[in-house]
């Protein structure tokens, strides 16, 4: 597991490297990548990628859509 990282105005962002799912998984702050750290050293956690998939909810009688970061196997 290895990251590498560029930081700019809006923060920290990068590729980190999971054995667990065998590619290079983007991150957009460091606060993904510390995830991403913990997740790989998890031994529940069988695989995770970045999420690709929105959920949509009701909010103050508008719907919106919720983009997760993470999905988790």
């Amino acid at each position: 597991m290895s990251s590498s990282d560029t930081t700019s105005q809006y923060g920290t962002k990068g590729i980190f490297y999971s054995n667990k799912s065998q590619k290079d998984i983007r991150y957009d702050s460091k606060m993904e990548l510390r995830v991403y750290q913990r997740l790989e050293e998890d031994g529940k956690v069988k695989n995770y990628d970045r999420c690709k998939f929105s959920i949509d909810y009701t909010f103050k009688d508008g719907i919106h859509k919720y983009l997760p970061d993470i999905h988790v196997i």
